[in-house]
């Protein structure tokens, strides 16, 4: 998606979308729901998600050594020696 906006230089900044709070189809995505007042199209929107999955991937990783730990009762990772 950082290509994306790389390739459409200024542009890609410019809200282009549509005002509208209907619902569109986006191909390969599904439905996307129009936010009223946030006019961005299906790839400035993808972007935006694209952002929030990079914070995802550390909160899985996290919620998973919590229930390993607690719940399964495996052993805690090793902390890193001071150095």
């Amino acid at each position: 998606m950082e290509l994306y906006l790389d390739i459409m230089g200024m542009e890609g900044l410019v809200l282009t979308g549509q005002d509208t709070d209907d619902t569109e189809f986006v191909p390969g995505v599904g439905a996307r729901h129009r936010r009223p007042g946030y006019p961005v199209s299906p790839l400035q929107a993808s972007f935006f998600f694209s952002r929030s999955e990079t914070i995802w991937g550390g909160t899985a990783q996290i919620q998973r050594n919590i229930v390993a730990e607690r719940v399964l009762g495996l052993p805690k990772e090793p902390k890193p020696t001071g150095g």
